[in-house]
């Protein structure tokens, strides 16, 4: 065995550096966590604060010792350093390793076993087989099979709409949350201007939806259909990524049947996390790794890429922001060879941001001045959800253990890490090296979500952690030295996350089987209620409230409102309006004349009130 399969300056560097980082942010995290009334503490910092100061800390000492342990280290003739990082970094991923397995619950020694065995196998078979390139056809017809099916499968989780169906499958299905989603494409479509209120907390994507809308029809089936073709979008979008990072066959189909089932779990009914904050990140992974495989016309990719950025932005300030990070890793290699690659990132950093941003906050203040409303400024950009008051409102206490997110941020950074030294040290820009970046920046940025509204679940960071492993998974190589061990070490640590997460949510393929049953696709009754109270109704009545907008959609009404909740001050002085919900209500000046109701859900008329004996005086 040669020398250099035994030690290795650059590598030594490097794993020393990610190892002593990982050290240094768990010591901050258990203080913190340890110490919360301090000023270091997790309640002194919140939720998001601490997250971020953790992240940065591991990220910042890891550089910081890289570079040191890169000057003082021996060239050569340190074993025992390689032996010694080889033994902790094995012994650390045998311990998450059997962490990550105890997601699967305890279950019967029998089964144990046989799970045991099926991971060692599967893990086997990756070692084996990813060099081979026979059954090449057989392959790609089994890849394609399997994206077109999961693909299908999140098209029909994701494309019913019927707002009134009497389903309660999913926590996040329901009246409120599916109104609060539509309703700013309801207001956008008729020509209402952004006005910053709660209809916008996820942005301002209805500006992209009206030209799909005007050839479809704006109703609630329409919104479907295109949900739903999003989320089928979202997933090819993911698979292709993949597709171009990474070679080994196993590691594909593994991963991408996991990111299958993991995508469709029961609170991901939620619009508002699948497909609506993955569609853009997914599209620019997909972006990433082109941009990875060619090596011409990558400026010309990089500047057509602002549009995808500029678009991402509009559509959600949190995910656009995301998209512009992770894009302007492209620019590292775009913007040439004269300047160093640190400082072309830089660069790239900046200008994307700037641009992105400036292009997309014109775009609305065009929207909003042909529309009558006020100009935007940059806060109106980033939304409602950035303000203090709303994240405040979220909030929950972030759980510590051993939990999902644990586990995503160590792949997402352990990919962040290895893909800045192959980008920055290596000058490497293959799909691989390019999508591991973008998968960290989209990993590690979205947790923010879940660290501070955890009781949300984790199911918004799922499709990173997956992805994440199965970068990490797809390391093996046939070496036989140390740093090769520490990668099967860690490939055994990733397939164990691809595989426990596919078999715990496996059944979840089989949600949108429950759907039909409950009349979620029930459109031609729903239209017929619709139809119904348009005709008894006077043409000046307005809708406020939740479940209004899908009403007056399906009546081809603009419902004359903009606020998600009711406001009794935009429907005051109206002649005519419906409100969710009326029964139990009463409004100065108005009677309730009649009442609709559709699957258990109720409207009702109201009318105003006018005083005769002022009428005949006027007259």
């Amino acid at each position: 065995m040669q020398e250099d399969h035994f030690y290795d300056k650059e590598r030594s560097a490097f794993f020393l550096s990610a190892g002593i980082g990982l050290v240094i942010t768990t010591l901050f995290v258990k203080y913190s966590f340890g110490n919360p009334a301090a000023s270091l503490g997790i309640e002194t910092l919140g939720n998001i604060k601490t997250y971020i100061i953790s992240i940065l800390l591991w990220l910042i000492s890891s550089s910081g010792i890289y570079m040191a342990f890169s000057k003082i280290l021996p060239s050569k003739g340190k074993k025992g350093i390689s032996f010694a990082l080889a033994a902790v970094a094995l012994m650390f991923f045998a311990y998450m390793s059997r962490e990550a397995y105890r997601f699967m619950g305890e279950g019967s020694t029998t089964k144990t076993i046989i799970r045991c065995v099926a991971f060692m196998l599967a893990t086997v078979l990756v070692y084996s087989l990813y060099e081979e390139r026979c059954l090449f056809i057989l392959k790609g017809f089994i890849l394609a099979g399997v994206v077109f099916y999961f693909a299908r499968v999140w098209y029909l989780n994701c494309c019913y709409q019927n707002t009134y169906t009497p389903w309660s499958f999913g926590m996040m299905y329901n009246i409120y949350h599916t109104s609060a989603y539509i309703d700013t494409i309801g207001d956008i479509y008729y020509g209402h201007p952004f006005v910053g209120m709660e209809s916008e907390v996820y942005g301002h994507y209805a500006l992209l939806m009206i030209l799909p809308l005007k050839i479809m029809g704006a109703d609630t089936k329409s919104i479907g259909i295109l949900m739903g073709s999003f989320a089928a979008i979202s997933y090819v979008s993911i698979a292709l990524a993949l597709h171009l990072s990474i070679k080994q066959f196993i590691v594909k189909v593994a991963s991408l049947a996991t990111i299958g089932v993991s995508g469709i779990l029961a609170v991901s009914m939620y619009w508002q996390s699948y497909p609506h904050r993955l569609l853009f990140p997914a599209l620019t992974l997909l972006l990433i790794a082109v941009f990875g495989r060619i090596k011409k016309f990558r400026t010309v990719l990089f500047i057509l890429g602002f549009i995808m950025t500029t678009s991402a932005l509009i559509w959600n300030f949190e995910t656009g922001i995301l998209c512009t990070i992770a894009w302007s890793i492209c620019g590292t290699f775009a913007l040439g060879k004269k300047l160093p690659k640190i400082v072309n990132l830089i660069i790239s950093f900046i200008a994307t941001v700037v641009v992105s941003s400036g292009a997309a906050l014109a775009i609305l203040n065009i929207y909003n001045h042909h529309a009558g409303g006020k100009a935007m400024s940059f806060m109106d950009l980033v939304g409602y959800s950035f303000t203090s008051g709303f994240v405040s409102h979220q909030a929950s206490p972030v759980p510590i253990g051993n939990l999902e997110y644990v586990h995503m941020v160590i792949l997402c950074m352990i990919c962040a890490l290895w893909g800045l030294w192959k980008m920055l040290i290596k000058g490497e820009s293959s799909s691989k090296v390019m999508t591991a970046l973008a998968v960290a920046v989209f990993g590690i940025g979205l947790a923010t979500y879940y660290v501070n509204d955890s009781d949300g679940g984790p199911t918004i960071i799922m499709i990173y952690l997956i992805m994440a492993a199965a970068l990490a998974a797809s390391g093996v190589d046939r070496s036989v030295d140390l740093y090769s061990l520490i990668k099967k070490g860690l490939c055994a640590y990733a397939c164990i996350v691809i595989f426990v997460f596919g078999a715990i949510n496996w059944e979840f393929r089989l949600n949108h089987l429950n759907i039909e049953p409950t009349q979620a696709w029930e459109y031609d009754s729903f239209q017929a209620f619709a139809d119904d109270v348009d005709s008894r109704i006077a043409p000046d009545t307005v809708g406020g409230g939740y479940g209004t907008t899908a009403l007056f959609l399906a009546m081809g009404r603009d419902r004359g409102t903009d606020d998600f909740h009711f406001n009794f001050e935009e429907v005051d002085g109206s002649e005519h309006f419906i409100k969710f919900w009326s029964e139990e209500v009463e409004f100065e000046g108005y009677e309730c004349i009649d009442h609709f109701c559709y699957n258990g859900t109720n409207f009702g008329y109201f009318e105003k009130i006018h005083d005769e004996s002022s009428e005949g005086t006027d007259a």
